[in-house]
């Protein structure tokens, strides 16, 4: 669910306040229905993940960053891109072709109460969900395709 923020500064002149009134709007994308929540009422979490695209063939280097994720928890998150600690099966991971001409990252980014958002390391949990079957996929095929990188019982054997 892609959400649009807006921040918005109300003064009220009929009725004195300590501060002003701070309004953040979340307008899911899918949900024409604005809701409003008052600046220092807790949001119960707004993340954002934006993709960034590295273009080296072009000189300078083309940099794009879009907003390839929007929401208010980790869950829905994880949901959407489920971590992985398998190389190559997270989709929110590091991606490069043609010898790293061409580059994929991913930052994850957190709301603050002054409506800035910060870059925070990833929130999303590895491991709390059984592997999916691409991931399975994705381990065997690395496993056939770097099986240096995979060292058992028996090899530790081998060495000693």
């Amino acid at each position: 669910m892609l959400l649009f923020i807006t921040s918005v500064m109300l003064y009220s002149f009929i009725k004195p306040h300590p501060f002003p009134l701070q309004l953040v709007l979340l307008r899911p994308k899918a949900s024409p229905q604005l809701v409003a929540r008052p600046f220092g009422e807790a949001v119960s979490y707004c993340l954002r993940v934006v993709s960034i695209h590295t273009d080296d063939h072009a000189t300078p280097s083309k940099i794009t960053e879009t907003i390839k994720w929007s929401g208010e928890h980790v869950d829905d998150l994880e949901d959407e891109y489920p971590p992985s600690a398998i190389f190559g099966a997270d989709p929110l991971g590091h991606r490069e072709i043609e010898n790293g001409w061409l580059r994929w990252d991913y930052r994850f980014e957190e709301l603050e109460d002054n409506g800035d958002w910060t870059q925070i390391d990833d929130p999303r949990e590895v491991g709390k969900r059984e592997l999916t079957d691409i991931e399975r996929e994705i381990e065997a095929q690395n496993r056939r395709d770097f099986p240096g990188d995979y060292l058992t019982e028996a090899d530790d054997d081998y060495w000693s």
